[in-house]
């Protein structure tokens, strides 16, 4: 097979991926949605993402020293069995009329323990079948099936089901995920890392993880201004599904579309990505992302006709997923085999971790200054860290790290 080609295992993993993200698309608007017509208060509606991605800053690190530790394979099926299972109990929970949102945030909760895990490993995955110079390529595609089925198939699709009958979008997830766990338990490979066998302790190799990232500093770098992206768009997000039924105006099946706009500029951004990126260099290409998302925000705080709303929500959606996938991309190519869980972890607990934060602080700041005020914030935030990064991810820099001459 020609070296540049992905091989048929990436494939393969590949569509464990995408199954899995279009269930998490699902129920991503599932969710605010059932809790909206539990109660209309900012706070409690936006607990339900706050609940999800509340493992991240407690369990990021050690769950990536842990996949150092085991089978990523094994792992990633045993989070989407996780899954299936939590899903049944809250569908039968729904039909006996169960639900509130206790309940509601408890399954947040088991999901977002279990999409930790689910991702982490499947990022590491990619590494694993794919050589290091078709990464950039790998990765957009990634990014590409993730924005069409968790983005753009499946808001719209999982706000259409609840509007017909609110049950189904939690069945068509638990259907979703068991294809995926199923599709890789065939999948043939060596999945476990070199130190899965170490007799270091627990705290030595995951601070290990931290150390490498934090001593290196255009990564510490990608992965502070990934935790800015992260922190603005837990913000807004936290309240989104409010903003569009209430200042937009939009039915639930708009909000869907709407949502639906950030995966469709997504799409276009990882298919983009590994054109554009060779061609500005990896430096200048992070930077337009930055600057992008915060003119996004900023058009999306004047509160205008969906119609604009939705270009902007585009634009968002390109920008930050082609900050994604050159990120990641550059991340994985330089991170050693042996540490690539722990580094990923470390990743996600300073890119990720403020993401409760984030959604915690939307609530508030939409209930104390409007539902339009998370989104200026998010652009004076966005502004700033692209001002902050720009010497840290240099060209000259980027090159230093990847040893090679700048392009």
């Amino acid at each position: 097979m020609n070296k540049h080609q992905l091989s048929l295992k990436f494939w393969q993993t590949w569509s464990a991926g995408t199954l899995s993200n279009l269930g998490d698309g699902i129920s991503g608007v599932a969710l605010p949605l059932m809790a909206v017509s539990l109660t209309r208060d900012p706070i409690l509606v936006a607990g339900v993402g706050l609940i999800r991605f509340l493992p991240i800053p407690f369990l990021s690190l050690f769950t990536g020293t842990w996949l150092d530790r085991t089978n990523r394979k094994w792992a990633k099926v045993a989070a989407d069995f996780v899954r299936v299972i939590a899903l049944g109990f809250f569908v039968i929970s729904m039909v006996q009329g169960w639900v509130s949102l206790f309940t509601l945030y408890l399954l947040s909760l088991v999901l977002g323990i279990a999409e930790l895990v689910a991702d982490s490993a499947s990022s590491i995955l990619i590494r694993s079948v794919v050589n290091k110079e078709n990464l950039e390529r790998a990765y957009s595609r990634v990014y590409t099936g993730m924005l069409v089925s968790d983005s753009f198939i499946g808001p719209p699709l999982g706000s259409w089901l609840f509007s017909l009958i609110n049950i189904v979008p939690f069945i068509s997830q638990g259907f979703f995920l068991l294809a995926s766990a199923l599709l890789l338990i065939n999948l043939s490979g060596e999945f476990k890392s070199k130190t899965s066998q170490t007799t270091q302790g627990v705290w030595q190799e995951t601070t290990a993880g931290l150390r490498y990232l934090w001593n290196s500093g255009p990564l510490r770098a990608l992965a502070l201004a990934s935790g800015s992206i992260n922190f603005v768009n837990r913000i807004v997000f936290a309240i989104f599904v409010l903003y569009a039924l209430e200042v937009l105006a939009v039915s639930e099946v708009g909000y869907g579309f709407l949502s639906a706009a950030f995966g469709v500029g997504g799409v276009a951004g990882s298919l983009l990505t590994s054109y554009v990126s060779p061609r500005l260099g990896r430096g200048v290409t992070l930077q337009l992302a930055l600057l992008t998302i915060a003119v996004s925000f900023g058009g999306l705080a004047f509160a205008p006709p969906p119609f604009f709303a939705w270009l902007f929500l585009f634009t968002l959606g390109l920008a930050t997923i082609t900050w994604g996938v050159v990120s990641t991309a550059l991340r994985q190519t330089v991170v050693p085999n042996e540490l690539l869980g722990r580094v990923g972890g470390a990743q996600q607990f300073l890119a990720a971790g403020i993401s409760p934060i984030g959604t915690a602080a939307g609530g508030l700041i939409a209930q104390e200054f409007g539902l339009v005020s998370p989104f200026a914030l998010a652009a004076i935030f966005s502004a700033l860290t692209a001002l902050w990064v720009r010497s840290w991810l240099s060209g000259e820099k980027i090159s230093q790290l990847l040893g090679s001459p700048n392009k």
